[in-house]
């Protein structure tokens, strides 16, 4: 139950200071111009970043710092925020920004430079020199922190990078029995979440390095992040760095790719162009959809790897050898991320839209229909679990209240733009999430049930959920393109993903029941759909 409400509260609190910057700010202040190496062509504020910082430091410093033990994590976050704000307005060149980096991960090094002296990668047990270690993480922690801005090259790329990241996070808190990391990546996450809302084409504002230099030293010190929560840091010496390495993996690839090319080049390593994979994926393929579910899909299969107990992985020099080939190969080939995207892109020109209306959907299949379908999946929800709101604890009822305040609050974006819908569907999906974690169960009540009524009441819940899941799939598959930029967004793409990886990962006791994601998934799809013509039937009458 705290995994939810840090997410309802991270995501909220997001939600509405993003919109109050979006009001109340002159966007003068941090303005993104375009230029030959951008792909937007507008002038953007980038001031995004400010509103997830702000909040994820706030909710952590206040929730999760209750013993002092991640003071060195908020202060280095702190820093390197207010760096990345100063660059947004000033412009700093990286021989002011540099230096700084070098301090911070100095500071965080200090912190445990008394209690690490070997690393675990692929199994083995790796004793390194106090010294060479220190040099080994600072590159590390310069790299990977920088990694995030390189590729915030477009609109929902690396808030939905990192998203990823953090979910993936989540769920090895949960795998590796230490909860305060699950929490402040589930915090991480959620607040992602809410600015990607306005960050998807067309970007209201960017992230701005005060975002991008934040999410990347969040990366960077994960491994440390997780040897304090899981306990580590008092029974042990030893730090596990190989699910980080495949979390930062896409990362890695890239980012060596571009300094080799631009060394070879004679550019300086630091010096911005198109040479990224996202850049050249987009210029081959010509869809921003196409690149982000590419390298969304890169970056999730080195979650997927990430979160599998150790035990899966062990002292493997196979896979260790796979993975280093892996990794190299994708970094210097180039031909192996481009024959990629056209696989992709292939797969995509098989669901075309057509012109035609079959009988059966102007008859059977209305949207029309999704808003009683609807009613009468929660009402009967509502009533299988009347008897749990009658003992809500304190934090519940908070939650529940706060997530209905979330909605009445958006209910004028009923009536703006499309994109906003999805606050309100993800306020909605939490909602659901939170009645069905109060005793899910996926099957049927018995027909020999005394009054019969929970047997109808099963029934009318799981034939709405059918009907609905009918009506949706016949809609998209005759009026939109599949997989194109009319029907998915950057937060479908990711709570599609997101899904299908916590229902992948029940087999090994991890994640959730594959019932409890198709629930979720199939009604936030469902109210996406309908909530539009909703909104447009409303819009007539009040006329």
């Amino acid at each position: 139950m705290l995994t939810i409400s840090y997410f309802t509260l991270s995501f909220a609190l997001t939600l509405w200071l993003s919109r109050f910057l979006l009001r109340y700010m002159d966007p003068t202040f941090f303005m993104d111009h375009p230029s030959d190496r951008k792909i937007h062509i507008h002038p953007t504020p980038r001031f995004g970043g400010i509103a997830f910082s702000l909040v994820i430091i706030i909710i952590g410093w206040v929730l999760l710092n209750e013993n002092g033990n991640y003071n060195w994590y908020f202060m280095g976050a702190f820093s390197l925020f207010i760096l990345g704000a100063l660059d947004d307005y000033f412009t700093l060149s990286w021989h002011y920004k540099l230096p700084i980096q070098l301090f911070v991960g100095f500071f965080i090094l200090l912190q445990f430079y008394s209690q690490i002296d070997a690393v675990i990668f692929f199994g083995y047990f790796l004793p390194v020199n106090k010294y060479i270690l220190f040099i080994i993480y600072l590159f590390w922690f310069i790299g990977i922190t920088n990694a995030i801005n390189l590729i915030d090259g477009m609109d929902g790329l690396a808030g939905g990078f990192m998203f990823i990241v953090t979910l993936a996070g989540g769920l090895m808190g949960y795998v590796h029995g230490a909860p305060y990391f699950a929490y402040i990546n589930v915090i991480v996450g959620s607040s992602l979440l809410a600015f990607l809302h306005f960050n998807q084409k067309p970007a209201r504002f960017f992230m701005g390095d005060a975002g991008s230099l934040f999410l990347g030293y969040h990366l960077a010190v994960m491994p440390l992040l997780f040897y304090v929560a899981s306990g580590n840091s008092i029974i042990s010496n030893k730090i596990n760095i190989t699910p980080f390495i495949l979390l930062a993996s896409y990362l890695i690839a890239d980012t060596t790719r571009v300094f080799v090319s631009r060394i070879k080049r004679g550019k300086h390593p630091l010096e911005p162009d198109q040479l990224h994979l996202h850049y050249q994926l987009y210029h081959y393929g010509k869809s921003e959809n196409g690149t982000l579910m590419a390298i969304f899909l890169l970056a999730g299969i080195g979650c997927l790897f990430a979160i599998l107990p150790s035990s899966f992985i062990g002292n493997n020099i196979i896979l260790l050898v796979i993975y280093l080939i892996s990794l190299s190969a994708f970094a210097f080939i180039e031909f192996i991320p481009r024959y990629f995207i056209i696989l992709l892109m292939k797969l995509i020109n098989k669901f075309k839209t057509t012109n035609t209306d079959p009988w059966p959907y102007k008859k059977l299949f209305r949207i029309r229909y999704l808003p009683l379908a609807m009613g009468t999946y929660f009402f009967c929800l509502t009533y299988i679990h009347r008897g749990q709101f009658l003992t809500l604890t304190m934090l519940q009822g908070t939650i529940l209240f706060t997530t209905l305040l979330t909605l009445f609050i958006l209910k004028d974006t009923l009536t703006s733009e499309h994109r906003k819908f999805e606050a309100i569907l993800i306020s909605i999906g939490i909602l659901q999430a939170i009645v069905l974690s109060m005793g899910f169960d996926a099957g049927i009540k018995p027909i020999y049930d005394n009054s019969g009524l929970p047997l109808f009441i099963s029934v009318m819940r799981y034939g709405a959920l059918a009907f609905s899941g009918v009506i949706i799939s016949t809609n998209y598959i005759v009026h939109t393109d599949l997989l194109g930029h009319g029907f998915w967004s950057i937060t479908d793409l990711l709570i599609l993903f997101s899904l299908i990886g916590l229902s992948a990962l029940q087999p090994l006791n991890v994640g959730l029941p594959s019932t409890f994601t198709l629930e979720i998934g199939l009604v936030y799809f469902t109210n996406k759909l309908y909530l539009p013509h909703l909104a447009a039937f409303f819009s007539k009458e009040s006329i």
